[in-house]
């Protein structure tokens, strides 16, 4: 892990050491660690399970393995929501899952505001493509299938010259609609909110591993029937269609 990468994680861990438990009225607060890619979905679950319940949900998004090195350096989140199974493992292996779910699936696709004449990986060769944007595989799930995706099509090393990483899936995104990249890799729910790009289905489904999301209750000494009762909720059909409404495809 590069050094900058160690230092954001550092400072949000410090900061995010007092942002659980309980508000000052008493009220259930709990905080969910989350991939990027899920936020339009779960702001709106969310906003929903609040409603409902007055129970205080606080976030922190990021890509899903810098928030498994937070949580493994201390911060006090009570569900974790991987857009992967790494970070998941790397929790597990120091003993911190309490319970695990599969959520959600996904997969990926491009974007681009560039128009490609071939419809396939292939045209990522193309010297009308400069630059190509791809979330970090270090960091984030995303940057791992679509690292996968490339070795499968045989692209992976011609393609580095050109290849720009983002900490996260929409950082990737947003190289993109700034015109910084000509072309990204991204989960197709997040193409689904992206503006001013064409969504190209060009990534072969069987090139890359099954995009599972897990979401986690986080171990701790702490009561967990708040962080239980909620991953429920997000379990649950009324849940599981705002997920659906959002792109992404329940677990087969």
């Amino acid at each position: 892990m590069n050094n900058t990468v160690l230092a954001v994680i550092l400072i949000t861990t410090a900061f995010l050491i007092g942002c659980s438990g309980s508000s000052g009225d008493g009220q259930d607060e709990i905080l969910v660690f989350a991939a990027a890619s899920v936020t339009n979905a779960l702001n709106e679950a969310v906003e929903s399970y609040e409603r409902a319940t007055g129970v205080n949900i606080n976030i922190s998004y990021a890509g899903s393995q810098i928030l498994a090195q937070q949580i493994a350096s201390g911060a006090p989140a009570q569900v974790f929501i991987s857009a992967g199974e790494s970070p998941v493992e790397f929790l597990r292996g120091r003993g911190l899952v309490d319970s695990e779910s599969a959520l959600v699936s996904n997969k990926l696709v491009a974007i681009t505001k560039r128009s490609l004449t071939e419809q396939s990986l292939a045209a990522l060769l193309s010297p009308n493509i400069e630059r190509i944007a791809l979330a970090d595989p270090d960091v984030a799930p995303a940057g791992t299938y679509s690292r996968e995706a490339l070795r499968a099509a045989g692209l992976w090393e011609s393609l580095q010259p050109k290849i720009v990483l983002g900490q996260d899936v929409r950082a990737t995104m947003a190289f993109v609609e700034a015109g910084n990249a000509d072309i990204a890799l991204v989960y197709i729910t997040d193409a689904a909110v992206a503006r001013g790009v064409e969504t190209l289905d060009i990534v072969p489904h069987d090139s890359y591993g099954p995009i599972v999301y897990p979401v986690v209750t986080v171990k701790s000494d702490e009561s967990t029937e708040a962080a239980d009762a909620f991953v429920q909720f997000l379990l649950s059909p009324d849940a599981q269609e705002i997920f659906r409404s959002n792109g992404f495809e329940p677990v087969r």
